[in-house]
Parts: C-alpha cells; structure tokens; sequence
C-alpha cells in the first residue's frame, strides 16, 4: 500500500464515521436515553468543533479542554465514557468513615 493509498483510506473512513447518519445509526445502539444523547453530542460537536479541537491539539492543551469535556457530558448523565473499560467495569471502592 502506498502512503497516498494509505492517506486516502483513511480520509475515506473519516467522512464515512463522521457523517451524521453514521452518528445517529451509532447514537440508537446506545442503551439509555441519557447515553443517547451524550452520544449526538459527543461526536456531533466533535465534527461540528473540530477546527477548534485540531488548534487545541497543535497546542498541546488537552489536558486544559478536559474539565470542560467532562462538565459538557456529566450534564447529560454520568461522565464514564472518559474512563477506559477495564476501569468502567471495576467495582468502586466504598468510601471509608472514620
């Protein structure tokens, strides 16, 4: 496979995942009304925003964007989606009274 090929696949993919009827297709799959909805938004704003994401990535400021992320989800519902599976699945330890 040549680089141009390779570019080219992946560009492809690209419009493919984000168009909107693949993101609502992928926003039904979900389980719960708040899942749902925090899915549209999610990777809508991902698409709709992603001019402003790509300068906050060249500027290495992530990390900055993260609250903001995750007080955007956790207002539909419970921020998990940021936390990896493995972790997600894991029963949470209970708090200790002293």
């Amino acid at each position: 496979m040549t680089p141009k090929q390779l570019t080219d696949g992946y560009w492809r993919a690209y419009r493919s995942f984000y168009r909107w009827g693949a993101i609502i297709r992928g926003a039904r799959g979900q389980e719960t009304v708040s899942a749902t909805t925090r899915h549209l938004l999610y990777a809508g704003g991902w698409k709709k925003f992603e001019p402003l994401w790509d300068t906050v990535i060249k500027a290495r400021r992530v990390s900055a964007m993260l609250p903001l992320l995750e007080r955007t989800l956790d207002a539909i519902g419970n921020a998990d989606v940021l936390v990896r599976p493995r972790e997600r699945d894991q029963p949470r330890p209970k708090p200790r009274i002293a």
